[in-house]
């Protein structure tokens, strides 16, 4: 069976093309290719919708940690004064409201 099989292929392969399959084949290349580039594209649209933190839903507070703070300061991109100012209001943020 399997040599009959490979025996059909080379019959179809050794036949020459005319220029309708040729065509044809051009066409449903075509088509193959594009549709792989809309799903790769729809691919990574979606990846980034989903892994991207973007300001839609969620408190509205995720801008940066304290670890991020400290290596801002580190780095010299801001002053001493502007770090612990910045240190301050974020604790003060997240601090629990006192009872009364």
């Amino acid at each position: 069976m399997m040599v009959m099989s490979v025996g059909l292929v080379l019959v179809v392969l050794a036949k020459p093309a005319s220029r309708g399959d040729v065509l044809q084949l051009l066409m449903w290349g075509g088509i193959g290719i594009f549709a792989i580039c809309v799903l790769f594209i729809a691919l990574l649209v979606v990846r980034q919708k989903l892994l991207s933190p973007g300001d839609k839903g969620g408190d509205g507070r995720a801008g940066f940690s304290f670890e991020d703070l400290d290596r801002m300061h580190q780095s010299g991109r801001i002053s001493l004064e502007e770090y612990r100012t910045l240190r301050r209001q974020a604790t003060e943020l997240y601090a629990p409201a006192d009872k009364e």
